[in-house]
């Protein structure tokens, strides 16, 4: 009997953090995911702007099964490496890179006039604009604790009881409450994957008949979505998206196999970086392009939409790039330590890999 090949490729980036290495499909979907989401607010903000295809409607209602659900499950998988650490130490981490990150871009919102309130109400600051991810991760990553101890069917039971308990708040006027646990049961499962890695290694190795299987229904998601127009964040949708988000992990362990990555694994291992900036940046172009509406066909709007998320996928681009080169810049996405630095361990110019972080 030949040897299965892991759920983990082989080819993968050596980590500094700790001894452990990166898996890197995991950098590519978290990357994918990232470029997917700056192209539907792309789409989103400016479509009451300019005129687009409708074709760039239907792309965002198609890749909406994935995006998030991708995200939290892909989160919910680091949580046995974070659970690991003592508690003081695992929380400390989430405030320095959730908690931070969010009180600094929710000021970044106001201060390009995108704030949903006055900074001062408190509502202002619950599952801010685009920046509920980083609320609902925080809230994520507090209550994990708790179940630690739970078996991964015990913690599979109460990711479908999130799940269930979201479907009585289907078409909510305020969606936020539902989709935080809707979203909860994708990162409760994504510990479950984490915690049962020969299950994942069942389900999603490459080249069997069962990831074949899995990718062939993985497309349906989309399918659906597109064409009967249900909400994708219904809870009767959670089977789908599941399906959906094992076919990404199956494509992404292809696509490191076939080389061609790059970018997209660093625009995945600095997630945080192109989430906060993108959005502001977004903001002001619509701003800028308001009541320019007449005056661009829809191939010309289509053409500014593609335009927009290039332009906010640059800027994100830089701003990782001078990260950890320009003082300060850091700080913007993980609360700074005193005494603490971290200095450059790769010449990007002459690896043609972007810099990553160092040893703490």
């Amino acid at each position: 009997m030949t040897e299965k090949v892991p759920v983990v490729p082989a080819r993968r980036l050596p980590a500094r953090d700790g001894g452990r290495q990166r898996m890197r499909w995991m950098d590519v979907l978290r990357g994918s995911a990232i470029l997917l989401v700056i192209l539907s607010h792309a789409t989103r903000l400016l479509a009451d702007v300019v005129p687009t295809v409708a074709a760039v409607a239907w792309l965002d209602v198609f890749f909406s099964p994935y995006r998030m659900p991708m995200l939290m499950f892909l989160s919910g998988m680091l949580l046995p490496v974070a659970l690991a650490k003592p508690l003081p130490t695992y929380y400390l981490g989430k405030v320095r890179r959730l908690l931070w990150p969010y009180v600094v871009w929710v000021l970044m919102l106001a201060l390009v006039g995108a704030a949903p309130g006055p900074l001062l109400d408190p509502r202002t600051w619950y599952a801010t604009s685009y920046l509920w991810y980083l609320f609902f991760l925080l809230c994520y990553f507090a209550v994990a604790p708790l179940v630690r101890r739970w078996p991964p069917a015990a913690v599979a039971a109460g990711s479908v009881a999130l799940v269930l308990a979201s479907v009585p708040l289907d078409g909510a006027e305020d969606g936020r409450v539902k989709l935080l646990l809707y979203l909860g049961g994708f990162f409760g499962l994504g510990h479950v994957a984490a915690s049962s890695p020969g299950l994942m290694t069942r389900l999603t190795t490459p080249g069997t008949t069962t990831s074949t299987a899995v990718v062939l229904v993985g497309v349906a998601p989309g399918v659906v979505a597109v064409t009967t127009g249900l909400d994708t964040r219904e809870g009767l949708f959670s089977l789908l998206s599941l399906v959906g988000v094992l076919a990404t992990v199956v494509l992404a362990q292809v696509a490191v196999r076939v080389g061609g990555t790059r970018f997209v694994e660093w625009v995945g291992r600095d997630s945080i970086v192109f989430y906060t900036v993108h959005f502001p940046v977004l903001v002001l172009l619509a701003a800028g392009l308001e009541g320019t509406a007449d005056r661009w066909g829809a191939v010309g709007g289509t053409l500014i939409v593609l335009g927009a998320a290039l332009l906010a996928l640059g800027v994100g681009a830089a701003a990782a790039a001078v990260r950890y080169r320009v003082a300060g810049v850091d700080w913007l996405f993980v609360m700074p330590i005193p005494g603490r630095t971290r200095p450059f361990t790769r010449d990007f110019t002459r690896t043609g890999v972007p810099p990553r972080r160092a040893a703490k």
